[in-house]
């Protein structure tokens, strides 16, 4: 170690000899002492733009500094930084120095910020100007940022009206990060990751959190080599490991992009546009070059503009006589019509356009400009200037040179009405000069345009406290505020008279409408919505929910391009403690995820194929059940009927058909009974954090607590069965099961079936296809009890198809039984199993039924409300097996939908249909029933997430003869 310190203190005593000599010879910038080796390195300090500035009131505006084993010249004058930058010069400085970060995270400084003048920059700079930032391409995108800007509005519009008509306390960096963020974000790639609450949303802001943070910290061995041969501090580990992270994430959305072509949420992204160009001109679109815009997109085109909106309202809100000419300003030209801000208008609010010019005058978010780098000697403002020189350009002293600029230091607007400033580039550059020159300056203007302005416009904005808000600078790459900004608002009238939000009833401050829902709350619904029509919202503590109970509206939110905006779920504690944090199939949000899971349902569980696989297990499970009722019959009764209670029976029948499939074992310990039962109970009983977040932290009932636990032991019970069919592989009893089958997919495609996955299905099949099928079961045998003319015709039907034949029921038989095949469908239109259907969320704002229908509101489909509505129903209350005759119920998908509608809808209705027909037409042909009492069966909705019966079913039943000739 000391030998190489030894050799490295020589080298820099000859460099330093080297670099005196050399000096005698040029007409050098002036230059502060320095010392051998590091040369002045210590005196670049923390907030550099500061420090340099300071240096040349002593040097100059034009200086010289080494910096270790780079030259770099410091300019703080706007004639000389123009001189620099313009003309011929704008050429030999149009390169840019080569860094450790560029090779490892900007695809080996091959992007279009750092990478070198020349050919391949040139067709970046093409691609940038004509592909992406052209006036057509940003026209495209227009609904994108209006969009998230309406976003940002009611965030901060939900959380004033909690405060009534007083001002309530906003953090707004967090607010204004999320709106860049996702306004970049979805123009890139089609998606939102600030406001979703889901694993890769979280992945992805801790990844590019990380990225600026990197950015920020200037690397040492950049200006000392030798230092890279020990990276004493690992920062060319973390580059490393941060730029393969990067690249595995955007090669992730572009090879998400190809494989979901054509579909609507990638049809107008920057990806998709860049792939249609490569399929003609692969050579100029290759992956990694998509993959370099995409990640400069991110950089540049987020973080600044965040910090800028910030920067603005901080000095707005010092400043309340400029905050009130902007207001003017907005209600004279915008306000005054009635309606919300729009991009067209950021032309025409001048004074606006001026606050953010001043803003950026002042803070800068890049004060440094990108270092260049010079690729010739060259003489420029009289000193010369050897290749391979860096040239920082101090942007933040220049726009603050009182040379320059009136009361520099003061936050003034008026300045920039002269005509001056449009024509002087040297002295105002916040988005650079010359040919590197930022080239998504009119997307960095349009943002910041409409951000400001509609906040400004849509809420009255004061200073948390009476002191002025501290503008000190952060420590950052883009020069954040030291301080996160904190301010009081309350929301201006022109925000109720915009949004078309669906009629809603009177709530609380704090919970909303929360107290309005009773038990069954499906009922409670149906009858708020006698007030308030067809489609109503509510605010369920924090969360919007709309409620809808007409066909019609169901159709329309679930169908066409409304049913992409409706495809995600909300994410709630359940989910996220028992479903595997949210990403089994009936919970996971939309995406290349979800999509992946109906796939494997859709070929793999529930094809015709994999369904007359299992045929031989339905047909067993119901010959045992048909058994056991014989030999109840049998042992009790003699000639007369005997009293069976139904529910156990049914229940048992469902949970062993689908075990039997899964796992190939029937469900015999009362362990694994009670398990699943206590999921259905849990799944019944909604977690009142979900709805008020900040009860998570204190847990008062338990709930939480309780669902981990839940969660844990399920898992385990999955996880167990996943193992056992592994270690009995080949094995007679586990030779066709589902889990048999996925674990044999999961060898040739591991990635897709993992064991979380298939727990995750099991679970599903589990929770879906047992409780529901037998309630439906149950409620089927109560109304044909109370219905005996439709019992007879039912059996009648059934002796003419099958019996008549000598032998008993089949699956083969189920398309042929035309009338029972209509009692379970009027049984499924007066009880469905779900009464409300599985909520949606809405993945962006959108208009249905005309109403506006914000990003992030649950949808609450009551299925129960709209198969009872006597518009669309004769006799609703009245159970007539024989409507379903009819040819208009095959086609009104709106009017009838048990099983839900649209992409998320039941992957397994066709099961569920096998298992209702067969089960409810064996029963009624193999024994013949009545009512346990004279009385007609009680009908009453118990409690649960299934509705099941408040009463379980008790009826007399006799064998058939027809039991007496088939051995079962």
């Amino acid at each position: 170690m000391f030998n190489l310190i030894s050799i490295a203190l020589v080298i820099g005593l000859i460099v330093t000899a080297a670099a005196y000599l050399f000096r005698s010879k040029l007409n050098l910038p002036p230059s502060p002492v320095g010392f051998p080796v590091i040369g002045h390195l210590h005196l670049v300090k923390d907030h550099a733009h500061r420090c340099l500035r300071d240096l040349s009131k002593n040097l100059g505006p034009v200086f010289f500094l080494r910096l270790g084993s780079r030259r770099a010249v410091v300019v703080t004058s706007a004639s000389a930084a123009e001189e620099f930058l313009s003309h011929g010069n704008d050429v030999v400085f149009a390169n840019r120095p080569i860094i450790t970060m560029g090779k490892y995270v900007a695809y080996n400084n091959t992007t279009v910020l750092v990478a070198p003048y020349g050919d391949h920059w040139r067709n970046l700079r093409r691609i940038c100007t004509v592909e992406i930032f052209s006036a057509a391409r940003l026209k495209a995108s227009l609904e994108i940022r209006r969009d998230e800007s309406r976003s940002l509005l009611r965030t901060i519009h939900a959380a004033t009206s909690k405060g009534g008509d007083n001002s309530v306390r906003v953090e707004l960096r967090p607010l204004l990060s999320g709106l860049t963020l996702n306004v970049v974000m979805r123009m890139v790639a089609g998606k939102r990751y600030y406001g979703q609450d889901n694993a890769e949303a979280k992945e992805v802001r801790e990844l590019i959190r990380e990225m600026f943070e990197l950015a920020g910290c200037p690397y040492v061995a950049d200006f000392l080599p030798i230092l890279k041969l020990f990276d004493f501090d690992g920062y060319i580990k973390k580059f490393k490991k941060l730029g393969s992270k990067l690249d595995k994430f955007f090669q992730g959305l572009v090879d998400e992009h190809r494989r979901n072509k054509g579909k609507t949420e990638f049809k107008n992204t920057m990806i998709t546009h860049l792939l249609t160009l490569q399929e003609s001109q692969p050579e100029y679109y290759t992956d990694e070059v998509i993959k370099g815009l995409v990640e400069v997109m991110i950089v540049a085109g987020t973080d600044s503009t965040a910090v800028t909106l910030e920067w603005a309202m901080a000095n707005l809100l010092n400043h309340p006589d400029v905050l009130a000419k902007v207001k003017t300003e907005l209600k004279n030209v915008v306000s005054r019509e009635g309606r919300l801000m729009e991009e067209s208008d950021t032309t025409t609010c001048t004074y606006l356009n001026n606050v953010i010019s001043e803003t950026l005058r002042l803070y800068p978010a890049v004060p440094m400009l990108l270092p260049h780098l010079s690729s010739v000697d060259c003489k420029v403002s009289g000193y010369d200037i050897p290749r391979d020189t860096w040239l920082l350009i101090n942007a933040w002293a220049i726009q603050r040179d009182p040379k320059l600029w009136d009361e520099p230091e003061a936050f003034k607007p008026e300045r920039f009405d002269s005509e001056e400033l449009k024509t002087y580039r040297g002295k105002f550059l916040p988005f650079g000069i010359g040919r590197r020159a930022c080239p998504g300056m009119g997307l960095a203007r349009l943002v910041l345009s409409l951000g400001l302005g509609s906040l400004i416009q849509c809420f009255d904005w004061e200073k948390d406290e009476d002191m002025a808000i501290d503008m000190s600078e952060g420590k950052a790459l883009n020069m954040p505020k030291a301080v996160p900004l904190v301010a009081k608002c309350k929301s201006s009238p022109i925000l109720d008279n915009i949004l078309n939000l669906p009629p809603s009833p009177v709530g609380f401050p704090v919970i909303g409408h929360l107290h309005l829902l009773k038990v069954p709350v499906h009922r409670c619904l149906r009858d708020l919505s006698q007030n308030l029509g067809p489609v109503f919202l509510l605010r369920l503590g924090s969360c919007r929910a709309v409620v809808v109970t007409s066909g019609s509206a169901a159709q329309e939110f679930l169908s066409h391009g409304n049913d992409v905006v409706f495809a995600n779920r909300p994410i709630r504690t359940m989910g996220k403690y028992v479903s595997y944090n949210n990403t089994a199939l009936s919970v996971a949000p939309y995406g290349d995820h979800w999509r992946n899971l109906r796939r494997i349902c859709t070929l793999e569980i529930f094809s015709p194929t994999r369904l007359k696989a299992t045929l031989e297990i339905r047909r067993d499970e119901l010959r045992s059940l048909l058994r056991t009722i014989k030999a109840a019959a049998t042992s009790e009764g003699g000639d007369n009927s005997v009293r069976v209670e139904l529910r156990p029976l049914l229940s048992g029948f469902t949970l062993n058909v689908v075990m039997r499939m899964i796992a190939g074992k029937r469900c015999e310990a009362k362990e694994v009974r009670e398990l699943i039962s206590e999921t259905f109970e849990l799944a019944g009983s909604p977690c009142i954090a979900d709805f008020l977040p900040i009860l998570k932290l204190f847990d008062f009932d338990g709930h939480i607590k309780k669902v981990k636990k839940h969660g844990s032991k399920l898992d385990k019970f999955l996880q167990g069965l996943v193992d056992d069919h592994r270690r009995n592989r080949g094995k007679t009893e586990f030779k066709n099961t589902m889990i048999t089958h996925l674990l044999t997919l999961q060898e040739s495609q591991p990635e897709y079936y993992t064991d979380e996955i298939i727990k995750g299905l099991v679970q599903v099949m589990i929770v879906a296809g047992t409780d529901t099928t037998a309630v439906t079961l149950e409620w089927a045998m109560a109304n044909l009890l109370n219905h005996p003319d439709v019992l007879a015709k039912v059996k009648t039907e059934l002796n003419n198809v099958v019996s008549r034949e000598g032998r008993l029921m089949e699956e083969s038989d189920t398309t042929t039984c035309t009338y029972l095949n209509n009692v379970i469908s009027e049984t499924l239109r007066m009880y469905p199993a779900g009464p409300l259907l599985v909520p949606h969320s809405s993945s962006v704002d959108c208009k249905v039924a005309g109403y506006d229908i914000p990003r992030g509101t649950t949808l609450i489909i009551n299925a129960w409300a709209i198969q009872r509505d006597p518009k669309l129903w004769d006799e609703p209350e009245a159970f007539k097996p024989e409507r379903f005759d009819s040819e208009e119920l095959k086609t009104y998908h709106g009017k009838f939908l048990p099983f839900g509608i649209g992409r998320r809808a039941c992957p397994g209705m066709g099961l569920a249909q096998l298992v209702l027909i067969l089960g409810l037409g064996s029963l009624i042909q193999c024994f013949d029933w009545e009512r346990d009492e004279d009385l007609a069966v009680d009908m009453s909705e118990g409690k649960g997430l299934s509705m099941p019966k408040a009463v379980p079913l008790v009826a007399k039943c006799k064998s058939s003869p027809i039991l007496d000739n088939n051995v079962i």
